[in-house]
């Protein structure tokens, strides 16, 4: 269950002069094939090359906070700096033309598949009550983590897309206030969740939501892209940059071992961890972005084209491997062939990728293009 979301990846180097991260692609795409192994084992309840992939199958859902952190650093140099961040409006509807097309072809075909699955037998953790109407209209608006959902449905791995989106859109409403109507607009949404808290007298952390009112894993979505935000701050406008490039040999150390850490903490961790795992997992994966494209043997490693290439693609394999599941579950289903197997796993991962870079070709990139063009046209004429 781990968030994929696509961005370009730069920093502001100068303020008229980004920088492509590819390192931070290719880790992008790294983390998103970490998330095919979690739910590969979760779903199947089977490891296949778990010597290899062990911190993946016991807490790859981890890799979400990864993604969080990621998306708020480069939403935060992409947007957040003169020019760009008084056009909320159009602002959005990038943020929908680079989100919605793909997360909309894969509802639609995700609820295909469990319409043609709904009479065989399968597994119990892909059988969800909640493929209904209801969730699927959620999963329509982008709202099918808002709070407003009963659980996750369809795509289930789409849930950490609806926080996203919903965290940005906040987001790009918030740069554009002035620094009074931003401290208000804070303190105001703080005081209505503290009241609504009290005056319901819910726990501070229960099962599904926090304060009694927010949805846990959008909470979580906001700590980890509020992370992401102000590391952006603190590298590129408080010297932080300028300050970490001056320490090469320690940050060719430091790089590796915040991947080391993040993926240690994965075989620590465990399926549904006490909460301050989250905590500390948003604090690793800060770590990583902030000091691996500091890192210079790490990052000729990182940037090897077909590592590059994957990270592109890797929205299409997060979006992408769960309808798959359910075509290999229908294929299962009707053979003697065992998810188990080596070979099978193999197939199924080789797959996820070839399809995920059709999808890229021929669904993400035209469709990204034909909206961003629209919304720069009407832009022109208003």
């Amino acid at each position: 269950m781990a968030a994929c979301n696509p961005s370009t990846l730069t920093v502001v180097a100068s303020r008229d002069h980004p920088r492509r991260l590819h390192e931070l692609d290719a880790l992008r795409g790294l983390a998103a094939l970490g998330v095919v192994l979690w739910h590969y084992g979760s779903h199947f309840q089977t490891h296949p090359f778990f010597w290899l992939g062990a911190p993946f199958y016991n807490a790859g859902f981890l890799l979400v906070d990864f993604f969080f952190v990621l998306s708020g650093f480069v939403l935060g140099a992409a947007y957040w700096r003169p020019g760009r961040q008084d056009t909320p409006r159009r602002n959005i509807l990038l943020r929908i033309a680079r989100l919605y097309p793909l997360h909309l072809v894969m509802l639609v075909i995700t609820a295909a598949l469990l319409y043609c699955l709904r009479d065989a037998a399968v597994p119990a953790s892909f059988e969800l009550g909640t493929n209904d109407a209801y969730h699927f209209v959620l999963n329509l608006l982008l709202l099918n983590q808002s709070g407003l959902q009963q659980d996750w449905s369809f795509n289930t791995p789409a849930w950490s897309i609806s926080s996203e989106f919903i965290v940005n859109v906040a987001f790009l409403m918030f740069i554009a206030f002035r620094w009074p109507m931003r401290v208000g607009a804070c303190v105001m949404g703080i005081a209505a969740v503290v009241l609504a808290w009290r005056w319901q007298g819910a726990p501070l952390v229960g099962p599904k939501l926090l304060m009694g009112s927010i949805d846990l894993n959008l909470a979580r979505c906001v700590i980890g892209f509020c992370a992401g935000v102000m590391l952006h701050l603190a590298l590129n406008r408080f010297g932080g940059r300028a300050l970490l490039s001056r320490w090469r040999n320690t940050m060719a150390v430091a790089g590796p071992l915040s991947l080391a850490a993040l993926v240690g903490f994965m075989l620590f961790s465990r399926r549904h961890p006490p909460n301050w795992h989250y905590l500390a997992s948003v604090a690793i994966a800060t770590a990583c972005v902030a000091l691996v494209p500091f890192s210079s043997p790490l990052n000729r490693w990182l940037s090897w084209r077909p590592l590059v290439i994957l990270g592109e693609i890797s929205y299409s394999v997060y979006l992408v491997h769960y309808p798959l599941q359910l075509i290999l579950l229908l294929v299962i289903a009707h053979t003697a062939i065992n998810p188990a197997s080596h070979v099978t796993f193999l197939t199924y991962l080789t797959t996820t990728v070839a399809l995920a870079w059709l999808t890229y070709t021929i669904v993400e990139r035209p469709s990204l293009a034909f909206l961003q063009a629209r919304v720069k046209r009407g832009q022109a004429t208003t």
